[in-house]
């Protein structure tokens, strides 16, 4: 963007006075120093410089910058949603009022892709008057043709439940041979796939895969890209990438938006990705100018994916998804009060931008000590109170603090940090972990320094987490009846939502076949969050019950005994494992209409809740303090 910038700055001439400059973390001090000294008259940033370096800085460094701020453009603002979005969201709300206090008033230009409410996400995100906002939908943009491909692996014959796989060809292994076809073949290609790990094992095997091919040059032209891989590595695939000397890469929705790599021939889609928008995000990686581009949907076992494959029209004409986030997230909101009391005293005016628990946030800010309450001729006034920046102890992109090394016993190299539960899941003892290529079994995980240590390995098995959970109402927040079952109510809650991960199962990777469990010993995480629920009604469990089991005997005899216990048995699995499938049915409904993942969302079913007495399906916010997604899903 700053070179497009800058040769149009030039085309303008010299006495246009138009300057650009880029302000980042990447730069060395001495390269920021340069950059205010020049005072551009266009700067290209992030949230996260607004954050940690502008706005703490604005009267000492940037006085001359926020002074004349006449522009905020905003690109991409659909992906300020979740607890990046409502961070984002709240950061921006002191910019307003560092504007004001140099008494600027710029104007507003985002860009988004398409989304349901674009003004009401922008009003969201910025905090200004949806009423104040203009909406231009006019696509105007030219491309090439791009061709889209749905492709449904084949269904095995009838004794794939025997052989504890799914019913069709995992779509893992599809998605890894085409790609290998299409590198092949001589087409740049970028693969999407859901998970880092995945990411990691996939562009392993896709090399091994070329190399049985004979294609030794190409399998070393394959890579991986993620999010907890460190800034020179990430820098140095994209370039590898705009350059062509990477001809294929898989990547997590890292590389979906906000890095320029060039146009690719072909964009591989390992499952849906959970948005509609996501997946034309994605696909819109792939062409050149005017050249044609192939884009592949890979369907999964999952019931959306499966269910898109048979009604394709439901992917390429349903309407778009909406755009959530939430600023007055009562987990978030008090550090950014925290942050803007430090950038300059607040005042009871500042409610307007914070929403009406600012008054509530302010005073428990005070009692902690966080803030000092003063009384001035003014009115009243808070100030922050510590001398340790409160910005640097707030990271945008997590809703929680604690970060987990992951560290290279052998080297001491810290290859990845990970959010605490995160690390919980993916590096606790024993976990296999892929980065870069390489293999390696977490030995130990260190609570204390909170350092994960890792080693290298050939092991030929994959390892998934067992886990227990439970969900308590704090409080319910507000009722609609079921529309399809007027008695039945749902709730929108306070819930509590805690999980103990109790050991670990190691897989086959060829198979998927288990070869075995480990315990282990892990804390119990504790979410407080929002969620929807409601009980499931007596005459539907009474049914569900029925049809698993078969009838119940008339006889006294020890076999009608045995069949009236197996009739039970048999209606408790179907009940229990029905209100589990309703559970992750509504769960996978979430992302098509709400842009967030699958992974955003939680739940839990059980057969018996003390909250309702009875039967229960909870879905809940999986962020603390809640981003919105299951508030607007109670609304709809």
């Amino acid at each position: 963007q700053e070179e497009s910038l800058s040769e149009l700055a030039r085309g303008l001439g010299f006495g246009s006075r138009v300057s650009v400059d880029s302000y980042t973390g990447r730069l060395s001090r001495s390269e920021k120093r340069a950059v205010r000294d020049r005072e551009p008259t266009v700067l290209l940033s992030n949230p996260d410089m607004l954050h940690y370096a502008l706005l703490p800085h604005a009267g000492r460094l940037w006085e001359w910058f926020f002074g004349s701020l006449e522009y905020v453009v905003i690109d991409e603002v659909h992906s300020y949603r979740g607890v990046f979005g409502s961070q984002v969201a709240l950061t921006l709300r002191r910019l307003a009022r560092t504007c004001e206090r140099f008494r600027s008033s710029p104007q507003f230009v985002c860009c988004s892709a398409t989304i349901n409410n674009p003004v009401e996400h922008v009003a969201t995100v910025t905090g200004r008057d949806p009423d104040g906002i203009t909406l231009v939908d006019e696509d105007a943009s030219g491309r090439g043709p791009r061709d889209w491909v749905l492709w449904n692996p084949p269904e095995y014959d009838g004794d794939w439940a025997e052989r504890g796989s799914g019913r069709r060809r995992s779509s893992h292994t599809e998605t890894k041979r085409l790609f290998c076809d299409l590198v092949t073949a001589g087409a740049q290609t970028l693969a999407f796939t859901r998970a880092r790990q995945t990411a990691e094992q996939y562009a392993t095997d896709s090399a091994s895969d070329l190399r049985e091919r004979g294609e030794r040059d190409l399998a070393g032209r394959v890579g991986a890209y993620q999010a907890a891989l460190p800034d020179d590595r990430r820098r140095e695939i994209e370039a590898d990438l705009h350059a062509g000397d990477l001809r294929g890469v898989w990547s997590t929705s890292a590389l979906e938006l906000g890095v320029d790599v060039g146009g690719l021939d072909a964009v591989l889609l390992d499952g849906y990705p959970g948005t509609r928008m996501s997946a034309h995000q994605r696909a819109g990686r792939a062409g050149r100018g005017d050249d044609p581009a192939l884009v592949v949907m890979v369907g999964g076992e999952d019931q959306l994916d499966q269910y898109l494959m048979t009604h394709p029209a439901d992917f390429f004409e349903a309407p778009p998804e909406d755009a959530i986030c939430d600023p007055e997230n009562e987990q978030l909101l008090p550090r950014h009060v925290a942050c803007a009391a430090d950038e300059h005293w607040l005042s009871p005016v500042d409610e307007r931008l914070f929403g009406e628990s600012f008054p509530r946030v302010v005073g428990a800010l005070t009692d902690d000590g966080t803030l000092d309450r003063r009384e001035t001729a003014q009115g009243l006034r808070w100030v922050h109170a510590g001398s340790a920046s409160p910005q640097q102890s707030v990271s945008l992109r997590t809703a929680t603090e604690r970060e987990i090394s992951l560290i290279d016993k052998s080297s001491g190299e810290t290859i990845a940090t990970l959010g605490f539960a995160d690390a919980l899941r993916d590096a606790h003892p024993g976990a296999i972990y892929h980065q870069q290529g390489r293999t390696y079994e977490v030995v130990d995980l260190d609570l204390n320094r909170d350092v994960a240590e890792l080693r290298q390995s050939w092991a030929d098995y994959y390892t998934r987490v067992l886990s227990e959970k439970d969900i308590v109402v704090n409080a319910d927040r507000t009722e609609r009846d079921l529309s399809a079952r007027p008695d039945v109510p749902v709730r929108f809650a306070d819930v509590t939502v805690t999980e103990q991960i109790t050991g670990f199962v190691r897989k086959d990777a060829a198979t998927g076949d288990s070869l075995g469990e480990s315990a282990l010993d892990l804390p119990e995480t504790t979410l407080r969050t929002k969620g929807l629920y409601f009980p499931v009604p007596e005459d539907v469990e009474a049914e569900m019950r029925a049809s698993g089991g078969s009838a119940a005997t008339d006889g006294g005899s020890e076999a009608d005994a045995s069949a009236d216990r197996d009739a039970a048995s048999g209606g408790e699995h179907a009940f229990n494992g029905g209100i589990h499938a309703a559970e992750h049915g509504l769960i996978s409904l979430f992302p098509f209409h709400l842009l967030c993942d699958r992974a955003d969302v939680g739940g839990i079913s059980t057969p018996y809740h003390a909250h309702t007495d009875g039967p229960a399906v909870f879905v809940y916010d999986g962020y603390p303090g809640g981003v919105g997604l299951t508030r607007r899903g109670h609304e709809r």
